[in-house]
């Protein structure tokens, strides 16, 4: 979680940072304001770099996790399968045509029981 509102809050720090620190920068009084708020602006810009490339690196680690547990459960990938079938059949079956049946009754006027619907 850390490694999302970091680069994101830095970077935002950084924009406005540079933004201002160039805007005062112009300004003959306030030009030493205007040298901090780049100077930060740039570090926060670093930080955001540093922010994003962690939290890819982390991406990256995770994702090959996941690939090395799917290789280790090849074994049981036919009864996983079949069974992610069977689920799909029930839904369709007891959850999906019913549901349109009962839209399209409702939607022509008409009040026909739906089957296996409950009453």
């Amino acid at each position: 979680m850390l490694a999302v509102i970091v680069p994101i809050v830095a970077g935002a720090a950084a924009t406005i940072f540079l933004l201002l620190g160039y805007a005062l920068a112009l300004a003959e009084d306030l030009e030493l304001l205007g040298h901090a708020l780049v100077g930060a602006g740039w570090i926060a810009a670093g930080v955001a770099l540093v922010g994003a490339l962690a939290g890819g690196l982390g991406l990256l680690g995770a994702a090959s996790r996941s690939r090395a547990a799917e290789a280790g459960e090849a074994d049981g990938a036919g009864e996983l399968a079949s069974a992610r079938e069977a689920w799909r059949t029930a839904l369709a079956e007891r959850g999906m045509v019913p549901f349109l049946v009962a839209q399209a009754n409702a939607g022509c006027g008409g009040a026909a029981a739906v089957p296996g619907a409950p009453v």
